[in-house]
């Protein structure tokens, strides 16, 4: 009886031990997953890589660390070297070297896993241009994704609006989230969490059908600017150019993994892939100058929604 006892005990022991050592590790393991607030560059997650992996995949530079000493892009590995030593190193004819391979360098500038954190670029460029004031690097990023990738927005305001929210106590982590926070109205430059849900809208035929009438919405600094009153939907001004999927889907890309709470860019692509579910959705909205289509015909820019 007092063997049974005692092998009862051992077995209440035995159990409280392996309980509290699996909560333990339970403990660690959480502790483990969990990304530093600090983290901000990541990798695209391989089923959407897979689908896509040209607008992923750096061509011709690689900027951080998760493609550095690829094969493919060695090619640009002198001449960063040359520019660190100075203009006096460059060859006569390096401008129009770059210049052939203008696009895909622009590209390569905002991909998700090609980044480098912001406030290091601009440590370099102080050091380099000691005598230029704090923000100008800043404004020169600005003025850059102005004319190249944000088209036709109010430079000055938009830079407002990025230094608002710097004043605010946030950061810029790099180039991706700089193009994040360009898209975002300044009334969400905050912390607070974003709690709507998503749900099914006819598509932009339909909504007219309906007798929704679609306005272009005068002066925005933001593509969320989205209002509905009185059956008019009013919508920012939109340019399909070239870069609009890879810069849409590496935006995405970062909201997922980094503001899961906060998928502003998330919502409006859905909303628009609601909208523009067809060539004609795309039609109507070009029609009434809504969507600015650089890519040439709406099949395209349906397409693109539908890809995103």
């Amino acid at each position: 009886m007092g063997r049974r006892h005692g092998e009862d005990e051992r077995e209440n022991y035995t159990s409280i031990s392996v309980d509290a050592l699996v909560n333990s590790f339970k403990n660690e393991m959480e502790e483990l997953l969990k990304i530093p607030p600090e983290c901000c560059i990541y990798r695209v997650p391989p089923k959407d890589k897979a689908l896509r992996a040209e607008i992923y995949t750096p061509r011709v530079v690689s900027i951080g660390p998760l493609h550095h000493n690829k094969k493919e892009l060695q090619g640009m590995e002198e001449h960063k070297l040359r520019y660190m030593k100075g203009p006096s190193t460059i060859p006569t004819g390096e401008a129009f070297y770059l210049s052939n391979e203008d696009f895909q360098f622009k590209t390569d500038l905002f991909l998700i896993e090609n980044q480098i954190p912001f406030y290091v670029l601009n440590t370099l460029f102080q050091l380099a241009f000691p005598e230029d004031p704090p923000m100008k690097f800043l404004e020169d990023c600005v003025i850059y994704l102005c004319d190249n990738i944000i088209q036709i927005m109010d430079k000055s305001k938009l830079l407002r609006k990025v230094k608002e929210y710097l004043n605010k106590g946030h950061e810029i982590k790099h180039f991706v989230d700089l193009l994040r926070i360009c898209h975002l109205p300044s009334a969400l430059m905050t912390a607070s969490k974003n709690c709507a849900k998503l749900i099914s809208i006819p598509n932009a035929v339909q909504l007219q059908r309906a007798g929704v009438q679609f306005l272009k919405l005068g002066s925005s600094d933001s593509l969320l600017d989205i209002t509905f009153t009185e059956d008019v939907l009013e919508i920012p001004l939109l340019v399909v150019h070239e870069y609009f999927e890879l810069v849409m889907c590496n935006i995405l890309v970062l909201e997922s993994c980094h503001y899961s709470m906060d998928t502003y860019i998330g919502h409006y692509v859905f909303f628009m892939q609601m909208l523009v579910d067809t060539d004609k959705d795309a039609d109507l909205l070009i029609q009434n100058s809504i969507i600015e289509d650089w890519m040439g015909r709406s099949s395209t820019v349906a397409a693109l929604f539908n890809k995103v």
